[in-house]
């Protein structure tokens, strides 16, 4: 009658040795990942049935594993969750006497070898199948919308333009703070870019509450008009006219070496309209997607910011950094040339 216990972690080692015997390969620390054909793979266990069946020499355990797994795309969205019931094979013992810290590593060894024969399972599954298909369409199917123009006095033409032009993204979900990114106002009438990931949410068919901050401090409720997941860009909209905008262009202008500066929340909403400097260190063509590689500091928060010059030209759309020991001032932005064709947006 006692309860076991065990670690989630003695799980994921049998796992993880499993994955090794399929022929798993790990990318998990590439610098580029194809965001756009990742799942992410989480498994719950729901219930743990202990079965012993004893002989007159022997006496044998197995466990039976009701477990869910949840696939995700690289958003952290539930794009499909998959239900599995499965059995462990025939083990002598539960016990381990031998461990002091652990007598009970017998039984986390009978599950994860149930979680293995678990995720083998998962690879007949139909539903599973169907979402390893590789997408190579990341094209936006929604109509063409037309952005109306801002005329000179309107843009953003240097760097003191720009405090006008930028803002929080807060999120919310479920009724509770949800994190918050950046963005910018690309026209007068309240039109804002920022990045899918900023406003994805926990299902990938529900997006978060989004109210955007702009740089008077004044909060508006926004509403999310369109966005591409596969390139990680949304258009917001909201009630209010701003002093500036930036101009959306549709030629390359970005240059290697190039000065540039962003403007962001970076960790905090405290620290909104922080400013960052640096250079474009390199351009990227990658798993269908170019970037700016950037050489500057930028941290979580200034994801959607802008990429701008001291002309108040914008060149790209902050979206990720590395992270890591000894990693430092290695950041990317999506071109912002190509957000009119990712948005399928016309602006005159």
């Amino acid at each position: 009658k006692n309860q076991i216990k065990t670690d989630d972690t003695e799980y994921s080692y049998e796992l993880y040795k499993t994955l090794k015997e399929t022929k798993f390969i790990d990318t998990v620390n590439k610098i580029f990942n194809d965001q756009n054909n990742t799942i992410v793979l989480e498994a719950s266990i729901k219930k743990i049935t202990n079965y012993n069946i004893s002989t007159k020499w022997d006496r044998f355990y197995k466990a039976k594993l009701d477990l869910t797994w949840y696939l995700k795309n690289t958003y952290d969205e539930i794009i499909d969750s998959i239900v599995t019931t499965e059995l462990s094979g025939n083990f002598m013992s539960i016990y381990d006497y031998n461990n002091t810290d652990n007598k009970y590593s017998g039984f986390a060894k009978m599950v994860g070898d149930a979680v293995s024969n678990s995720y083998i399972k998962l690879h007949k599954n139909k539903s599973f199948v169907q979402q390893l298909k590789i997408n190579k369409d990341l094209k936006l199917k929604d109509e063409n919308l037309l952005i109306s123009t801002i005329s000179g006095s309107d843009r953003v033409t240097n760097k003191i333009d720009a405090f006008k032009a930028t803002a929080i993204v807060k999120t919310k979900e479920n009724g509770k703070d949800a994190g918050h990114g950046s963005g910018f106002a690309i026209s007068k009438n309240g039109y804002l870019i920022t990045n899918y990931h900023v406003i994805a949410g926990s299902i990938s068919n529900k997006q978060k509450e989004v109210i955007v901050v702009t740089s008077t401090g004044k909060e508006i409720p926004a509403k999310i008009v369109r966005f591409n997941k596969y390139r990680d860009v949304a258009l917001l909209k909201v009630d209010y006219t701003f002093d500036k905008a930036f101009h959306l262009d549709t030629k390359d202008k970005a240059e290697i070496m190039m000065d540039v500066y962003t403007i962001g929340a970076p960790k905090s909403i405290e620290l909104g309209q922080s400013v960052s400097v640096g250079i474009v260190s390199s351009i990227r063509d990658v798993n269908e997607n170019k970037y700016l590689q950037l050489g500057m500091s930028i941290n979580g928060g200034n994801s959607g910011g802008p990429i701008f010059d001291s002309q108040g030209q914008l060149h790209g759309i902050v979206v990720s950094k590395l992270v890591g020991y000894s990693t430092e001032g290695v950041g990317f932005a999506i071109p912002s040339y190509l957000v009119s064709d990712y948005l399928n947006l016309t602006v005159k």
